[in-house]
């Protein structure tokens, strides 16, 4: 009798924890299978729960600006992330940190920005709201070899043309916002500089980096609701990945990152709870392959 008992028990607990089982098993697959599809979100911030810099990039192509944009915000001691539009859809929460904010700076070659394969125009005016409501985007490597679609939609029109320039007199620093230009405001650069550009014309703008003559303009933003629009007509012919940060700190180089690192100061300085402890930390790589004075002049 004993035994029949326990024959009867497991029979009766296999009946029903059977369905149990597979309940739960279905559960599991169906929780999986909705993390996967809804929260790419999660996927793409990593560890990060407080994003200073976000970089708009394509996995087909990578930009000088790509690289130089990374190692500038790691240098900074920045929170970065990059978000690749050939596999993510853009929306607006995925512009936003965890707290609801948006991220403060964002970075987009203009090639990309133009490219309707991987950003449709819904996805064009995500980028738009998120400047009219604090963010700071960066449009760069502007040229005159893409649709002005895009760029349009997203200036409001404002963004006018641009054409390929050749500057042999040097560069002016403006006194327009010295916040962005910092050390380098009514400082001119006439020996040995970068001289390829692409001269942008927008309507109401403000210059940054211009010509002697201030006829050509190479940097400047559009102020945008909350936020504002930088735009770069700087050929960017060298990254990071290739040269020392030191060997592009030059008056013939400086095309290449400055802009950059005058955005990524005036737009995120102070907004990341980690900024200072991250800054130092990240001087450190740097130190070894760069000179004490290289720091006493960065902007």
């Amino acid at each position: 009798m004993l035994i029949l008992n326990q024959q009867s028990i497991k029979k009766s607990l296999k009946t029903y924890l059977t369905p149990i089982f597979l309940a739960l098993v279905i559960s599991l697959c169906f929780l999986n299978s909705f993390a996967n599809n809804t929260n790419f979100k999660k996927d793409f911030r990593g560890q990060e729960d407080f994003i200073d810099c976000l970089l708009l990039s394509n996995s087909n192509i990578t930009y000088n600006t790509d690289i130089n944009f990374k190692y500038i915000s790691k240098f900074y001691g920045l929170s970065f992330v990059e978000l690749n539009l050939e596999t993510v859809p853009l929306n607006d929460s995925l512009l936003r940190n965890q707290d609801g904010n948006y991220i403060k700076s964002i970075c987009i070659a203009y090639n990309n920005l133009s490219d309707t394969n991987i950003l449709d125009t819904k996805e064009v005016h995500s980028i738009e709201m998120a400047v009219e409501n604090g963010s700071n985007l960066i449009i760069t490597e502007i040229n005159d070899s893409c649709s002005l679609n895009n760029l349009k939609i997203i200036t409001d029109s404002q963004f006018i043309a641009t054409n390929y320039t050749i500057n042999e007199e040097g560069w002016y620093f403006t006194n327009k916002n010295d916040s962005i230009t910092s050390t380098f405001t009514n400082d001119k650069i006439t020996d040995d500089t970068f001289k390829k550009v692409y001269n942008l014309q927008a309507t109401n703008n403000v210059d940054l980096i211009v010509d002697i003559s201030q006829l050509i303009i190479a940097f400047s933003y559009i102020p945008a609701g909350r936020g504002k629009i930088f735009l770069d007509g700087n050929i960017q012919d060298k990254n990071i990945d290739e040269y020392r940060m030191y060997d592009l700190y030059n008056s013939k180089n400086l095309n290449n990152i400055l802009p950059i690192m005058m955005f990524l100061k005036y737009s995120t300085n102070g907004s990341s709870p980690f900024f200072s402890v991250k800054f130092i930390e990240s001087l450190i790589p740097y130190l070894i392959y760069t000179r004490p004075s290289f720091f006493a002049v960065l902007p």
